[in-house]
């Protein structure tokens, strides 16, 4: 590809570039380790609050499926436990 080299070109690549370099972008997710809490690549707080939102959906499926298995084995008949005969002598 050729450029012609005006200044018109050259104002425009200096400001684009600039735009570039000043924007910080990250193209890999930050490991939330202590270093980058510190550093103020992640936000601590962000993090705990999405913890505790996984854990409490986590928590309230474990109840819901707990009474509905409560209820589905309300509604059977109860399975008879041990001899459902007399031992003969």
């Amino acid at each position: 590809m050729v450029i012609d080299l005006t200044p018109e070109y050259q104002a425009w690549f200096e400001r684009v570039n600039a735009d570039l370099a000043a924007s910080p972008r990250r193209s890999a997710k930050v490991k939330p380790t202590i270093e980058a809490i510190e550093a103020g690549d992640v936000d601590f707080k962000t993090l705990a609050a999405e913890t505790r939102r996984k854990m409490q959906a986590s928590f309230e499926k474990g109840q819901q499926l707990g009474q509905s298995r409560s209820q589905a084995r309300g509604k059977k008949a109860a399975p008879a436990r041990g001899r459902t005969t007399k031992a003969k002598k």
